[in-house]
């Protein structure tokens, strides 16, 4: 059978094939959907990954009552005031994010630490011990 000119599928060349029967089979919905683009796909994800993780920051906030794990101090979300603020609270991961992942939003394997402590965890002059055994039981 000749192809007809615009006609790239056999059913649309078929002679057999009424107008209507065409259409239906053109406009017939895909049974497997067709993929979201990468870039709606991979925001969706980030930002479900960002509620999560603010939900652990709040968890952990409430947890330990604004107050730093090792020294007491109150502490402020690090928004409300100016970055270098040594009352500013962070969030510190007991073990590393990528040690560990599957305590990346596990808010019993986090404390909240004032800005200053959380810089001698990091530089190494306080060790969590005792903090990360009670907290991880």
């Amino acid at each position: 059978m000749p192809r007809q000119a615009g006609f790239g599928r056999w059913r649309d060349a078929d002679p057999r094939i009424t107008e209507s029967e065409r259409i239906k089979v053109l406009t017939k919905p895909r049974a497997v959907p067709k993929p979201e683009p990468r870039a709606k796909t991979k925001r969706r994800r980030d930002r479900a990954r960002a509620n999560l993780a603010a939900s652990m920051r709040v968890i952990v906030w409430v947890r330990d009552k604004a107050r730093c794990r090792v020294c007491g101090v109150s502490v402020w979300p690090p928004s409300s005031v100016s970055s270098e603020n040594p009352r500013n609270g962070h969030v510190h991961h007991l073990r590393g994010r990528n040690v560990a992942p599957e305590n990346r939003y596990n808010p019993d394997a986090a404390v909240l630490l004032c800005q200053k402590c959380h810089r001698a965890v990091h530089d190494g002059r306080i060790t969590l011990e005792g903090i990360e055994r009670e907290a991880l039981r």
